[in-house]
Order: C-alpha cells, then sequence, then structure tokens
C-alpha cells in the first residue's frame, strides 16, 4: 500500500518554509499547535485559490490537526492544490487514489498524480512519490500505463 502518511509527513516539512505573510501567520500557528488560528489564516488564501494554502488545508484535514480527520476533505483541498501545480498536493493525491481514502480507489489516477508529481517535486517528495508510483503501476496493464503517461506529458508540460 502506497505511503501516504510517511510522504505526508515529509511534506509537512515544508510547514517551516511560508511564501507569504498570511501563511507565515499560518505557520507560527501552526508550530505552536494553534490550529484554529492556522486554519483561519489559510482558508481564506485557500478558497481564492492559493496552492500552498490549499495543501495546508489537506494536510490539516488528512492528520485531524484543528478539524476532525476526514479524508474526503483533505483529498478535496489536495485536488485543488495538485490541479494548481503543487507537487507535494499531487504526490499525496496520488497515494489517496491509490489506498481509496476520501476518494475511490482509481490506479490510473494514481499512476496520473503519482507521474506528474515524480517529474516536478524534489529529493524525498520524488523519492516517496517513484515509490508509490511503482506501486500503482503493478496494478495496471502496460497499454493503461503508456495512455496515462502520455495524458501527464500533455497536461503537464512547463
Amino acid at each position: 500500500m502506497v505511503k501516504i502518511f510517511a510522504l505526508a509527513a515529509v511534506l509537512s516539512l515544508g510547514l517551516l518554509a511560508p511564501a507569504g505573510a498570511d501563511l507565515q501567520d499560518g505557520v507560527a500557528a501552526y508550530v505552536r499547535g494553534d490550529y484554529a488560528t492556522a486554519i483561519r489564516e489559510w482558508k481564506p488564501l485557500a478558497e481564492q485559490g492559493d496552492p500552498e494554502a490549499q495543501f495546508r488545508l489537506g494536510e490539516m484535514h488528512l492528520r485531524g490537526r484543528g478539524v476532525s480527520q476526514n479524508f474526503r476533505k483533505a483529498a478535496d483541498w489536495y485536488a485543488k492544490a495538485a490541479a494548481a501545480g503543487h507537487s507535494g498536493a499531487q504526490a499525496i493525491l496520488g497515494g489517496l487514489h491509490a489506498a481509496g481514502l476520501g476518494v475511490p480507489r482509481d490506479f490510473g489516477a494514481a499512476y496520473f498524480w503519482l507521474i506528474v508529481a515524480a517529474i516536478w517535486s524534489k529529493g524525498e517528495i520524488r523519492q516517496q512519490a517513484l515509490a508509490s508510483l511503482g506501486e500503482a503501476a503493478q496494478q495496471l496493464t502496460p497499454a493503461e500505463k503508456a495512455g496515462i503517461a502520455r495524458q501527464a506529458a500533455a497536461q503537464w508540460r512547463r
């Protein structure tokens, strides 16, 4: 099974590197365990389409920090961030699809998001995405993998 929580743990280290003032305020609150304030800081940004804030709210729902653990809400926030190009969200969304957490189990969708994450991420995130990609690939035929890879390449050229 894809190691979603291990990947989420690696990605949550990114919470220490804020991208903006409101994000920074949310990070400071998150670090001190004030999850309600972190959510108040990040939610308006996420609703306005900020992929980093969307990713962080996905993390809060995945882990149940400041909110009840809810894989569906986590998947929704990660999907928004993934569609905007957030490679961490892409990797976790792939894992959620592979495990069927918050979304129907779909190895094709898992393979798609993990390919995209493996291409655009670096370091441990890339390594985790590649490891999970291999697990998802075992569930697909060669023709399915080729078609999904073509789709990912066409959609995610930068």
